[in-house]
């Protein structure tokens, strides 16, 4: 039975054949992604149908920056450094019935293939193999267990890092590319295992199925309520959030312009990081100025609330709750009293509804002749009023019509 063998890279020719190999992988694709792509700049129309109030000017630099973020994680491919997959010789099977049949079989196989009679030598040896194998109970169970009528043949193995690797006084080297490579994997997995398929945190799914369990109608404040005590706005778990010491400072003053605002005292909706979103959420509903470190945190609990919402249970008076709360969070408008959906346009305040009492959708501002609607809107700037018109242009206008017909 022949060992093991080991073949080195002695002169270093394949390890770096596999150095390249490897940049290569890890280069192209971090090529792709950091390479310089120019702006599609817009043209002078298009710009001048587009809303230029301060708003929408601060959404679009956001949107621009956050499409250029690029995550600073780039997983290197894993690769197996002790062992390299065994061969196995392809096992056919013969069905002959008689030690005699092999024998003639053999015979006349042996005559045409005989390298005296001009036959192939490889070929003739296979062909002795397999009689020896057919005929000897020894062959044959060495060929079912081991593939080789022989007996267990010896494995080559290659490796591809240099021979100065595996020396006794650098052999630490290979240690620790393994090790670090496990490592990786595993604190991969372990991340991997706490988010779901729709990337929410699996507490955050027991907490929403365990509320809705125990109180299957949710009013919309208590709806709010459990989307604020979601542990993606905990800092533990996202490390997006941010909580500075200026919070103590900046959250009370906010918490008393918020109407019927209760800081409750039990352990997930009394927590912290619930009160900060809870009132984040109501001061963009509600259109209430913050200071600009908090908009990023405003933005946080707008992006995480997509994501959360996927996982409420089917009952039909929350649910319907839901898909209200998204257009509330979108519009900005405000939960606790009935807001009119002319707010959706901008520079449209409490002054300027009192002056269009008589309209109450922005589908009947838009049927407006325009020295009509100049007139309503004189409250507004040229510039304010050229926003507004932009707006209205740009929302959709859909017409629907049914027809019942019993089949």
């Amino acid at each position: 039975m022949s060992g093991d063998r080991f073949n080195f890279d002695e002169n270093g020719d394949t390890f770096y054949c596999f150095l390249i190999a490897l940049f290569t992988v890890i280069l192209l694709p971090v090529t792709y992604l950091l390479w310089p792509r120019c702006e599609v700049r817009e043209s002078g129309d298009s710009f001048k149908k587009r809303c230029q109030c301060a708003h929408c000017q601060t959404k679009r630099g956001y949107l621009r920056s956050s499409s250029t973020r690029i995550k600073p994680f780039f997983w290197l491919p894993g690769f197996y450094y002790w062992r390299c997959p065994r061969s196995k010789l392809t096992r056919r099977h013969l069905t002959l019935s008689m030690n005699s049949e092999i024998k003639k079989a053999y015979k006349k196989l042996s005559l045409i293939h005989h390298p005296d009679r001009g036959g192939d030598e490889q070929k003739f040896i296979r062909i002795h193999k397999a009689y020896i194998t057919l005929t000897d109970e020894v062959a044959n169970k060495n060929w079912q267990e081991f593939g080789n009528s022989d007996g267990p043949g010896g494995n080559l193995f290659r490796r591809c890092l240099c021979n100065r690797v595996h020396a006794d006084a650098t052999s630490c080297c290979g240690m620790s590319i393994l090790f670090c490579c496990r490592i990786l994997s595993g604190l991969w997995w372990s991340n991997s295992m706490k988010y779901s398929n729709t990337k929410v945190l699996l507490v955050t799914v027991r907490l929403f199925c365990g509320s809705f369990m125990y109180n299957p109608f949710m009013a919309m404040p208590r709806l709010i309520k459990l989307l604020s005590s979601a542990y993606e706005f905990n800092s533990q778990f996202n490390k997006e959030i941010i909580c500075r010491p200026s919070d103590n400072v900046e959250l009370p003053p906010l918490i008393s312009q918020i109407p019927m605002f209760t800081i409750f005292k039990r352990a997930i909706v009394g927590a912290p990081y619930a009160i900060k979103a809870r009132a984040l959420i109501y001061a963009h509903m509600l259109r209430l100025d913050l200071p600009p470190k908090s908009l990023s945190v405003v933005r946080a609990v707008l992006s995480c609330k997509g994501g959360s919402r996927k996982k409420m249970p089917q009952v039909m008076a929350t649910i319907e709750n839901c898909m209200h709360l998204t257009p509330m969070l979108v519009q900005a408008l405000s939960p606790i009293s009935a807001s009119t959906p002319l707010l959706q346009l901008p520079h449209i305040g409490t002054t300027q509804l009192r002056q269009i009492r008589n309209l109450k959708t922005v589908r009947q501002i838009a049927r407006l002749p325009d020295d009509k609607r100049r007139v309503v809107l004189s409250g507004l700037s040229e510039e304010q009023y050229r926003d507004v018109v932009s707006v209205l242009a740009a929302m959709p206008l859909v017409e629907i019509a049914c027809r019942c017909e019993v089949s």
